[in-house]
């Protein structure tokens, strides 16, 4: 279930911003994306985000 998820990965910005429209509760979750573009997104956008390298690095990240 969506609402039980506690960390997102999220491979755009856009992508983000779709799910943040239908559920304005993401915002208080924990977000997780790559280190170019998306990255930059967040940044600009003045939101939390962790970045990680690969999908390897988040899995460990969630394992937490």
């Amino acid at each position: 279930d969506l609402e039980d998820c506690e960390v997102f990965f999220w491979g755009s910005f856009f992508q983000y911003r779709q799910y943040e429209n239908k559920y304005p509760w993401i915002k208080e979750k924990i977000h997780a994306c790559g280190l170019g573009k998306t990255y930059d997104q967040f940044v600009k956008n003045n939101i939390r985000v962790i970045p990680v390298a690969d999908m390897a690095a988040f899995k460990e990240l969630v394992k937490q």
